[in-house]
């Protein structure tokens, strides 16, 4: 009786183990990989609503130059002179790969120099084209936006993105 028991409690212990590693790898082969995303960039303002410029993003180890178009969607400043920003990033590589376009929202909180403000952004990835059709993702960004005279930002980010594409 001992050993009838030992035989179905390990051929049940086997079928449990054999369906958990089935789901593990079903999951991790369904979740695209996440490759870490690191850059710089700068932008002016060109109207009331748009910065143009550029950014390096390095994907996958790779720098990916790019011209960047900042969109202000919208922004509301409270009483201490603190920018709620909502906007969108468009990062359009310059080797022709695609683009990949992000959903923001952003504070810029006065410093002690006046005109001056630190930046920091939470940017979802929202849209890819190219390589990058299907994009997902999220990135921060950490900088500064001077006032002084034409505005102009500076920034450096970090996240990961997941994508279908293959980089070249």
């Amino acid at each position: 009786m001992k050993s009838r028991m030992r035989k179905l409690t390990s051929k049940w212990s086997r079928r449990i183990l054999a369906l958990v590693v089935l789901v593990v790898l079903s999951t991790a082969i369904a979740e695209p990989a996440k490759d870490p995303v690191s850059g710089s960039g700068s932008s002016s303002a060109i109207s009331e609503y748009q910065f143009a410029g550029s950014a390096t993003l390095v994907i996958r180890g790779v720098e990916k130059p790019a011209d960047l178009l900042v969109t202000l969607l919208g922004l509301t400043v409270s009483e201490d002179g603190v920018q709620h920003v909502v906007a969108t990033h468009t990062f359009t590589f310059t080797d022709g790969s695609g683009s990949i376009t992000t959903s923001d929202k952003e504070i810029a909180e006065p410093t002690d120099e006046p005109g001056l403000y630190t930046l920091n952004a939470n940017m979802k990835v929202v849209e890819g084209t190219g390589i990058y059709e299907g994009v997902s993702g999220h990135l921060t960004a950490h900088g500064t936006i001077d006032f002084r005279a034409l505005p102009a930002a500076e920034f450096e980010l970090r996240g990961s993105i997941s994508h279908v594409g293959e980089e070249e």
